[in-house]
């Protein structure tokens, strides 16, 4: 059942994941489906991390997407 809040959305961050990471040093900086890939992968470029929460969504190429390229950006060193 999606909460009526959020009806309007077909994505969000949950703002307690955003003030946790905050309190805890971190800078926040959403990776958006609607993004593409050239502009997220140039995000990731300068990125330390990536936190990717459960949920419901049809997320699952944009996940590959990005662990694949996390996995490049590894083996290069």
């Amino acid at each position: 059942m999606t909460d009526p809040a959020f009806e309007q959305y077909d994505s969000y961050i949950m703002s307690s994941y955003v003030k946790y990471f905050e309190a805890q040093g971190a800078r926040v900086v959403p990776l958006l489906i609607t993004q593409s890939d050239e502009e997220i992968y140039e995000q990731l470029e300068k990125l330390n991390g990536v936190v990717m929460p459960g949920g419901n969504g049809n997320y699952l190429d944009l996940g590959e997407k990005i662990l694949n390229k996390v996995k490049e950006f590894n083996d290069d060193g």
